[in-house]
């Protein structure tokens, strides 16, 4: 276990990493770009940044986040299970399609869903008041 957080931002591939049960701050993974033998902490307190990751395939993600989440390079929800709960921001922005996008109970920040059409944007909306959606 970490108490604080962890900065692997320069890691390319998880090949060989093994990560903690619990980090009690934020874990940035900035620069994987497949989860392709990636075992996430149960635990994550902070953020968890996994900006480069392009696909969700092999993905398992921890139930809760207590900070923001930023998988911005993910262009399909293909595979993706989301967090039941999310502390800070959810970043989506390249999500190009809602198709298959369950969304967490709780986001406490904003939604970042920049790629999505103006309809599928506005049925979010309707469906789920309670998000605020950029």
């Amino acid at each position: 276990n970490i108490g604080g957080g962890l900065n692997l931002s320069g890691l390319t591939s998880a090949e060989g990493l093994t990560l903690p049960n619990s980090i009690g701050g934020s874990l940035s993974l900035y620069s994987l770009t497949s989860a392709e033998g990636l075992t996430l902490p149960n635990s994550i307190g902070g953020d968890l940044s996994l900006y480069s990751l392009t696909s969700a395939e092999g993905l398992t993600l921890p139930n809760s986040i207590g900070g923001s989440l930023d998988l911005t390079s993910l262009t399909s929800a293909e595979g993706l299970t989301l967090p039941s709960s999310v502390g800070g921001d959810l970043d989506l922005y390249r999500l190009t399609s809602a198709e298959g996008l369950t969304l967490p109970n709780n986001i406490g920040g904003y939604l970042y869903l920049k790629s999505l059409t103006y309809t599928e944007n506005e049925s979010l909306r309707q469906a789920r008041p309670d998000l605020r959606i950029i």
